[in-house]
């Protein structure tokens, strides 16, 4: 937060927004039933995460527009790129605003007390509780809900992944959690590129009047993006399905082979 009040770079903000979602998804984890210290820091780094989101998705549109190889409308595409440059400054400025010295104070004496509160694991997890095994179910439930994917529920999809994935990275690094990590990371990505296309091109349309090279090369890499990314999350509910059905397999196994041996001894 200090880093970011005093020099509010892009790789700064990034850093500020994950890791205020991750602290966001242990306490939802965790913390059931927060208490009046623990609700005022979420609603603090939500109100946070919100505002460095806003710029960091600024600040990849801006380096997506710039990578846009266009001639014939070059100057369309510099009169976007100042009107999102415009607003990036407007909203830095509010970051910078909400972490003055004082807000920063207050909540960095907040969370060590939030934190020393919470459970290690959650009220209701068993001894042997699992964060890969909770992310892959809560995975399971969510290809349910999304069985078919389209432009419509694809960004929804996409930050109930995140959130999957940061459920999954609280049992720290090992090879399960890599793998499923790295598939929920891949549609993430593809989605997100995908939606920064959307913004862009939704942008194009409204500042200016009529279709023009840029608002019609926008679409397009708007609808190639879009091909990716369903194709990347169609490949990777395959994977992490399959890895469920092996947790789930691996599960019952025990439980089968205790009533194998009451049976024998019987």
């Amino acid at each position: 937060m200090r880093q970011v009040g005093a020099r509010p770079t892009p790789e700064a903000i990034h850093q500020l927004r994950t890791t205020v979602r991750r602290l966001e998804t242990v306490f939802q984890q965790l913390a059931v039933a927060p208490d009046r210290n623990q609700r005022k820091v979420l609603k603090r780094l939500t109100r946070l995460r919100r505002r460095a989101g806003r710029i960091r998705d600024l600040d990849v549109q801006m380096a997506a527009l710039r990578s846009l190889k266009i001639g014939a409308d070059s100057q369309r595409k510099e009169t976007l790129l100042r009107d999102l440059e415009r607003e990036r400054r407007r909203r830095e400025k509010r970051l910078v605003k909400a972490l003055d010295g004082d807000a920063v104070d207050r909540l960095t004496r907040r969370l060590p007390r939030a934190a020393a509160q919470l459970p290690l694991f959650p009220p209701e997890a068993k001894p042997d509780y699992d964060p890969v095994r909770q992310g892959l179910d809560e995975f399971a439930r969510l290809a349910r809900e999304y069985r078919q994917l389209d432009a419509a529920n694809l960004h929804a999809f996409r930050k109930q992944c995140k959130r999957v994935r940061y459920v999954v990275e609280m049992a720290g690094e090992n090879g399960r959690t890599k793998h499923a990590v790295e598939r929920l990371k891949a549609v993430q990505d593809a989605v997100g590129t995908w939606h920064d296309w959307v913004v862009l091109a939704a942008r194009a349309e409204k500042l200016f009047t009529g279709e023009s090279p840029l608002t019609s090369a926008l679409k397009n890499v708007r609808n190639a993006r879009l091909h990716d990314a369903l194709r990347v999350a169609a490949a990777a509910k395959r994977d992490l399905l399959t890895m469920w059905r092996q947790e789930m397999a691996a599960r019952k196994a025990p439980a089968r082979a205790a009533a194998g041996s009451l049976a024998a001894s019987a």
